[in-house]
């Protein structure tokens, strides 16, 4: 069996580079599936170095060329989350927001509920809030037993999970959290 060059099999060929996009790409979902784009979940829409980039972008549209040499050692790609970092890095603007505490810490401080994604899992529909605090520092927190309103202000308390980089946005995640309404 031959083995399959994998600079080759995710379109860098002979040029070692490829052109993803910036943008809201979720938008224009039905621009990219009729173009001569690839998707992966690596990093997103993605056009081959020996395909024409199509002109004009939709509006809002940005390229960016991303090169083998960046993302690879030799015919190996870097590891997982160094390339997630590195993709993020180049698709999402930088946020102000730093990561709080250390895991396992307690965490209390007044919040704003930046977004609300509900989700139907196997405990029934669980929630995933986004809060903003005073800092401008993100927070993470999933739960079944509540949906709280995007724009509410809150007391949270809760015990810190993790830290994550989500499109380049710093997050702490909390768990076993409380909300008092302000």
């Amino acid at each position: 069996m031959e083995k399959v060059n994998l600079r080759i099999a995710l379109g860098f060929g002979e040029k070692g580079y490829i052109t993803i996009f910036k943008g809201d790409t979720d938008f224009y979902d039905d621009w990219f599936r009729k173009s001569p784009a690839r998707y992966t979940v690596r990093w997103g829409w993605y056009i081959p170095s020996d395909v024409e980039v199509p002109n004009p972008l939709p509006v809002g549209i940005e390229p960016i060329v991303l090169k083998w040499d960046e993302i690879a050692n030799g015919d190996i790609l870097i590891p997982e989350e160094q390339l997630k970092e590195k993709i993020n890095s180049l698709l999402y603007d930088k946020s102000s927001s730093e990561y709080i505490g250390a895991i396992g810490d307690r965490y209390a401080d007044e919040v704003v509920v930046v977004s609300a994604y509900p989700y139907e899992s196997q405990y029934g529909i669980s929630t995933i809030h986004v809060f903003e605090d005073t800092r401008g520092n993100q927070l993470v927190w999933n739960t079944t037993a509540k949906q709280l309103a995007v724009g509410g202000c809150y007391i949270l308390t809760g015990t810190i999970k993790d830290h994550r980089n989500f499109k380049n946005v710093h997050q702490t995640v909390l768990t076993r959290c409380k909300v008092e309404e302000i």
